[in-house]
């Protein structure tokens, strides 16, 4: 809806949390650490630029193809190929596994 050239500003967040201890504190740290991110300076560039940002690392697919498994309870690991395609955009983690399972389905 936005198009490719919509401008981003992407902003490095590390170390904008303050560190104070106790539970309610962290809502305060919440806040904090939002008004830090919106004070300091970014980058622009286009949306285009971050959908199209090249090949998923391999911890991506690894990440990828864990949640498979929690989502299967421990029964299906989809493969890298589909994990890739998931990182991507191309494929949900749901299609990847319905794939995935149909393709052990013809094995059989």
């Amino acid at each position: 809806m936005l198009g490719e050239d919509f401008p981003i500003i992407l902003v490095n967040e590390r170390g904008t949390t303050p560190k104070v201890g106790g539970i309610e504190i962290s809502q305060v740290q919440d806040i904090v650490a939002s008004i830090n991110i919106a004070l300091r300076d970014g980058r622009e560039v286009k949306l285009g630029e971050l959908i199209h940002a090249g090949e998923p690392t391999k911890g991506e697919i690894e990440y990828i193809k864990t949640r498979s498994r929690e989502l299967s309870n421990g029964k299906i690991t989809i493969s890298s190929k589909l994990a890739r395609e998931v990182a991507k955009g191309n494929l949900t983690l749901e299609e990847a596994i319905e794939i995935h399972k149909k393709k052990k389905g013809d094995k059989k």
